[in-house]
């Protein structure tokens, strides 16, 4: 029977934002003043410059250059935002087109997120899904030694993310998780089906749908659908491919996305090839070595290359943890381990291991 996997946390994160509304507080401290602006932008303009905006605007009025960006001190700020509704009388079995009513934050968080679980069953044609939502540290901060994964501790979260984590696990067969990431349980989960449907004879009631926004997924042998890009699943096996999309940006899919994300960086998780080399290293730069491998083997060779360029000594530096020596196959690893969307809950990669398996020459 053809099942749905969904990575959740994109659905609960744009349910739960749009019933908040993000602002700052402005102090200007010679004069105490307080005010409101929707983002940083709207007070001064460019972030480096710091001399458009509203600042630019009256400084402007004034003819002279009074209002400056060092003498605010500014707050990041947000607050619940009802919800309106418009078209339906909620008091009358009548269509009003002319009446509006609110609801509050949370009804309507929880009608953003069940209308889109609800669209995308009905575009994939089943009602049959499971859902996997994270909390928490996972074990990829435990491990991390050069820069800290994920570092997104200034960031605020939104108002109502804990409660529709919650939600959705008494709800829609979601299962909160720890330790590991809810992508890596959707990789599990797909892979297993994909593994399924392959020995079940590729049957297209048969299929696991991997649903996910998150970029790491493509990585997984499965049936993925991206709800903001793809008209209808697509497969992925194997080794797979990479390939300039329309924008001229690095696409791709299967393990030879994978091999690419280790060999470029990643600003979302925080982990970059060249975090500690004095060489300039782009996803161009990774993709043009990588593009033409055919083979496993041949990507890894290619990785070897790539680390070693960026790291042709050892040297000390200051990672997220303290003071540690590095080598190029220490950085390696430690990408991989970064990237890597795990197939089963103890899965790992050694890849000096792997190196020797396949032969390459290190």
């Amino acid at each position: 029977m053809k099942q749905i996997v969904f990575d959740i946390d994109f659905i609960i994160f744009d349910a739960v934002s749009v019933a908040e509304e993000r602002f700052i507080t402005a102090h200007h401290v010679p004069t105490s003043r307080k005010m409101e602006f929707a983002t940083k932008t709207k007070l001064w303009g460019d972030w480096r410059k710091k001399i458009g905006g509203w600042i630019g605007e009256e400084n402007e009025k004034l003819g002279n250059e009074y209002w400056k960006a060092e003498d605010f001190e500014v707050v990041e700020c947000q607050r619940p935002r009802p919800f309106k509704i418009k078209g339906v009388n909620p008091f009358s079995k009548e269509p009003d087109d002319s009446y509006d009513y609110f609801i509050s934050p949370w009804d309507g968080a929880k009608k953003i997120l069940d209308d889109k679980i609800k669209s995308i069953c009905d575009k994939l044609g089943t009602t049959d899904y499971v859902a996997f939502t994270g909390t928490g540290d996972v074990f990829r901060h435990d491990v991390c030694t050069l820069l800290k994964y994920k570092d997104r501790d200034e960031l605020m979260k939104p108002l109502l993310l804990n409660k529709m984590k919650d939600y959705v696990c008494e709800r829609h067969s979601c299962t909160l998780v720890k330790g590991l990431e809810a992508d890596d349980y959707v990789s599990m989960y797909g892979l297993d089906g994909y593994k399924k449907w392959v020995a079940g004879g590729r049957k297209d009631s048969d299929i696991t749908i991997m649903v996910a926004e998150d970029k790491d997924a493509k990585q997984t042998s499965g049936w993925h659908y991206n709800p903001n890009k793809d008209d209808k699943p697509r497969l992925i096996e194997g080794l797979g491919s990479l390939w300039l999309d329309k924008k001229g940006d690095v696409d791709g899919a299967g393990r030879m996305w994978l091999y690419f994300q280790v060999g470029s960086s990643d600003q979302t998780d925080n982990y970059a090839a060249n975090c500690f080399s004095d060489i300039r290293w782009g996803a161009k730069s990774a993709y043009n070595l990588l593009k033409d491998c055919n083979t496993d083997k041949q990507a890894f060779e290619v990785l070897v290359q790539i680390f070693k360029k960026l790291y042709p000594e050892k040297k000390v530096v200051q990672g997220c943890k303290g003071e540690i020596e590095i080598d190029w196959l220490h950085v390696m690893q430690e990408c991989f381990t970064m990237a890597m969307m795990l197939r089963t809950p103890d899965d790992s990669i050694n890849v000096k291991e792997t190196l020797q398996k396949l032969k390459v020459n290190f």
